[in-house]
């Protein structure tokens, strides 16, 4: 799903600035392959009728300002649902009731796993449309309002690190302003509980060039303590060489499904071996829910930039065995 959202995320900067809707479905309208799926599937169409209910109910609380944001941004995130869901039968009501429930939980405020970590998570909307020599921007996030631990404000003031990072709308650099550039965050609240919160964020920037540049990244807090997680503050002595033999054997198998004509030994092998290692230890690279947990690498880490992102899963049957006491996992 993830490996879809960032594709997604890419290509909306190709569409045209059309209306789309941001209202309930009309199925006696319904066009398209997407809004007749929605239409056909019961479970589709309720998810589809929640997460609109949760746009309108967080539209009327806001002001104007704030409404037309929200309003933009749940715009683009229509345009996306076409390319997070295949168009492959019932595979493409079964993708829209999950990526559907997952926007009503941001719209909502609330983790998308998870009991929540005690106070109330408020959505941020950033978007401007883009024009030449000037930056489109689509960012969502959450912040905590107010903030009710000391977790819930550490995690403010790392949102504030990432909000940073938002462009002024025009480029600085004169000598590029015939093109139209781009800077999308996405934050995902993964799992969020009295003990662990755990953020999963994916950005992507174009700022001339030959492609823009695409990362994903994770904020990983002891809710209770309020500070940023290790891995050695999860994971217990001796779990490191099992996790690594279990990414690395996920990451071949990915490798030999997109048909890289590579043959991975001797060197090769080693120099994988090593960038996995690198990956695995740092825990902003790790993510966690009640699915279990996932580690994302970002194009170049493992491979050429064509072959993308990779990740790792690991359940949490997987998990439990190689966390330290104190580390309950979602």
């Amino acid at each position: 799903m993830r490996k879809r959202i960032a594709s997604a995320a890419l290509a909306l900067f190709l569409l045209p600035a059309a209306a789309t809707r941001a209202a309930a479905l009309d199925c006696a309208d319904a066009k398209t392959p997407l809004d007749r799926a929605l239409c056909a599937d019961p479970s589709a169409k309720a998810a589809d009728a929640a997460m609109t209910k949760a746009y309108e109910v967080l539209s009327a609380r806001l002001k104007d300002s704030a409404k037309d944001q929200l309003l933009q941004s749940q715009r683009t995130w229509l345009k996306s649902r076409t390319y997070l869901c295949p168009d492959r039968g019932k595979e493409l009501a079964t993708c829209l009731v999950t990526i559907n429930f997952q926007r009503q939980r941001f719209l909502e405020g609330l983790p998308e796993t998870g009991p929540g970590s005690g106070g109330a998570l408020k959505p941020i909307f950033i978007e401007a449309a883009g024009r030449k020599g000037y930056y489109a921007i689509d960012v969502t996030a959450f912040k905590y309002a107010p903030p009710t631990s000391a977790g819930e404000k550490f995690f403010n003031a790392e949102v504030d690190k990432l909000l940073k990072q938002v462009p002024s709308r025009k480029n600085d650099d004169a000598s590029r302003w015939g093109m139209t550039y781009s800077f999308i965050l996405h934050m995902e609240m993964a799992y969020a509980s009295p003990k662990l919160i755990s953020a999963h964020i994916f950005s992507y920037q174009f700022a001339g060039g030959a492609h823009g540049n695409s990362g994903k990244s994770n904020i990983n807090i002891d809710a209770a303590k309020g500070k940023l997680l290790t891995f050695a503050d999860v994971f217990a002595d001796g779990a490191k060489p099992k996790i690594d033999a279990e990414c690395l054997q996920q990451i071949l198998k990915a490798k030999a499904e997109r048909s890289i004509d590579e043959k991975i030994a001797g060197e090769k092998l080693t120099q994988l071996k090593t960038a996995i290692d690198e990956g695995l230890s740092k825990l902003d690279s790790w993510s966690f829910s009640t699915s279990g947990a996932t580690v994302d690498y970002d194009p170049y880490a493992l491979g050429a930039y064509v072959e993308g992102f990779y990740s790792c899963k690991f359940t949490p049957a997987f998990l439990r065995p190689l966390v330290k006491a104190g580390f309950v996992v979602p």
